[in-house]
């Protein structure tokens, strides 16, 4: 039987353990240093077999005083730091003819649009057009390129060290401006990660050109943000000469596609009108047939204040009016009940002799929004739909669930 005996602890000792038996016991001889020499003992001898055991146990011994290795870990983070990640800005200009609407636009980082911003704005209002349609003139160093699908023509503009990539795309003209503003912002907001917003222009603002197109107002937007792949109208800038081409193009489909969501409101039509096109933000659509023209009526759920809105669709029906006449308008609203709450109606005509009038009911609801049930048409046709849309307004009410 073996028994192991240390003087020491077995970590971190320098002396070799001393193997004890009913033998010969081992132990260091002085003259030769670490060398193990048999000493005499009262005990009977070892067996070779068990003298050749104890040589193995007593070397790994030996070999396992050392003090082990440490391991250490680390926590690194997986995000990039906000401070790190580039940051984009997007440009457009939105502006509306008759029969289709031209988008301007570009997307790059933050400085090297800042070098272009200023003469791209005034390049997008120096703009002329015949019979609707733009007349591209650009300056001698912007380089035309191949359009994408769905785009009227593409640009190469220099930017300091890069260079920015600018679409000309055109989508028709539903003729209800202010929704698809909304939406075309708001879907660019989106393919800079940023949340929709509910205000007037979704965080646009108007733009002055010199020679319009149409009467509708044009838009001016510019929003910082983090750019992501989606469908856009161009992408982020190749470098000078090289270094990686542009991002390829996408096609920029139509912003009010027909819905399958769920009703979110009953009501009952009045004679004469039917169901329209909806989708996007427009809850439901319905078109209105008079004796003296039509027009259309729309529900759809936004935010902003008021007398923006009001100053907004003032400038659809009458391009000459200026932002202090809402604050007229407003004083002339007139209390409507629906759905059980008060709402506000405005009839906004026009001159005489106008193309353009509107009908709108602005009733709030929770969380800061309002239900829009706006009629556009002739003014001739709002004028004789009015006692429909009153009928009308009377029978909304929240749709059933389930």
């Amino acid at each position: 039987m073996l028994m192991l005996a240390s003087d020491k602890p077995t970590s971190g000792c320098t002396e070799p353990h001393i193997l004890k038996s009913r033998g010969d016991a081992l132990s260091r001889d002085a003259n030769f240093g670490n060398a193990l020499t048999p000493k005499k003992s009262n005990t009977l001898p070892l067996p070779g077999n068990m003298r050749s055991l104890g040589l193995c146990l007593l070397m790994l011994l030996h070999v396992g005083c050392g003090s082990s290795d440490q391991i250490t870990t680390y926590t690194i983070p997986t995000e990039v730091p906000e401070s790190l990640i580039q940051q984009d800005r997007m440009l457009g200009g939105i502006v509306p003819a008759t029969q289709k609407v031209w988008f301007y636009k570009l997307v790059a980082d933050v400085d090297s649009v800042a070098e272009i911003e200023s003469d791209f704005k005034k390049w997008v209002q120096q703009l002329k057009y015949e019979d609707g349609v733009p007349q591209l003139d650009v300056p001698d160093d912007w380089k035309r390129i191949s359009p994408g699908m769905m785009q009227h023509a593409k640009f190469q503009i220099p930017a300091g060290e890069r260079v920015i990539e600018m679409s000309v795309a055109e989508l028709g003209n539903n003729g209800d401006w202010d929704e698809q503003v909304l939406a075309n912002v708001n879907r660019w907001r989106g393919q800079m990660a940023l949340p929709p917003e509910t205000g007037q222009y979704a965080g646009g603002e108007a733009l002055t050109v010199e020679n319009p197109p149409s009467e509708s107002q044009p838009i001016w937007v510019s929003i910082d943000g983090v750019f992501k792949s989606g469908p856009s109208m161009g992408g982020r800038p190749p470098m000078m000469g090289g270094g990686g081409g542009a991002m390829p193009p996408h096609a920029t489909p139509p912003v009010a596609a027909e819905s399958d969501s769920p009703r979110k409101y009953d009501y009952e039509l009045p004679e004469g009108w039917t169901e329209g096109r909806s989708g996007g933000m427009r809850l439901a659509a319905f078109d209105v047939a008079t004796d003296d023209g039509a027009a259309e009526v729309t529900l759809i759920e936004a935010g902003g204040d008021m007398q923006a809105n009001i100053g907004m669709w003032m400038s659809q029906v009458n391009p000459k009016s200026k932002p202090d006449d809402a604050a007229g308008v407003l004083e002339s609203g007139e209390e409507i009940t629906v759905m059980g709450i008060t709402g506000t109606r405005f009839r906004l005509y026009g001159d005489e002799g106008g193309e353009k009038a509107i009908d709108v009911t602005m009733v709030p609801l929770e969380g800061g929004s309002s239900l829009f049930i706006k009629m556009t048409g002739v003014p001739a046709a709002v004028k004789a739909a009015d006692q429909p849309l009153t009928e009308f307004l009377g029978t909304i009410k929240p749709a059933a669930k389930g």
